[in-house]
């Protein structure tokens, strides 16, 4: 299991080429595509969405590799402009323990409430990754993630250029609140 604070903006933008060439040009690598399918639960006694957290379980094909994981993300702390900050609880498991996980919770009254699917180009800088997102049936997005907060600066010089070029807006919303609301993710890829 893994905690830690997720410190992360994402942006809705227009053109992934455009923000391909802003990431390379920041210091960012490639590093892989995968397709990413996710699974959100309603709890049986707490309303998630008024408090604001959510049970996640997810499958990751990559080109280099998959895995299955399950994660709690914790409400949303305000912090500087369009930055999300929340806790996130992450556990990667083999593919018979994800199955596994899930049908228990399902049988303790846990009910998956959306499934969406999204195509993403993991990217990594030193002390920051960048996900250019294809959220199926909505469009593009790009979220880019600190290691840390001290590094606020570097973040807003990448996104400066990248709202000056291809960004629609800040998005300060969750994909699983955007498919919620628009009623327009796909949970599989045709």
């Amino acid at each position: 299991m893994h905690e830690e604070k997720e410190l992360e903006v994402k942006l809705a933008i227009r053109d992934p080429e455009v923000a391909r060439r802003v990431l390379t040009s920041h210091g960012f690598e490639y590093e892989d595509t995968c397709l990413e399918v996710d699974i959100y639960y309603a709890h049986p006694c707490r309303d998630f969405v008024k408090t604001d957290e959510a049970l996640r379980f997810r499958t990751r094909k990559c080109n280099a590799s998959s895995h299955y994981a399950v994660s709690y993300k914790g409400p949303r702390e305000r912090g500087i402009t369009g930055l999300k900050i929340r806790t996130e609880l992450e556990i990667v498991v083999d593919e018979l323990a994800w199955t596994t996980l899930r049908s228990i919770v399902e049988k303790l009254g846990f009910k998956p409430i959306a499934e969406f699917a999204k195509m993403r180009e993991l990217y990594k800088a030193p002390r920051m990754k960048a996900t250019l997102d294809t959220l199926f049936g909505v469009g593009f997005f790009l979220e880019v993630e600190l290691d840390r907060m001290e590094d606020v600066t570097k973040l807003n010089d990448l996104l400066g250029k990248i709202e000056r070029n291809t960004a629609i807006s800040t998005i300060d919303k969750t994909y699983l609140e955007i498919c919620l609301e628009t009623g327009k993710c796909r949970p599989r890829v045709e």
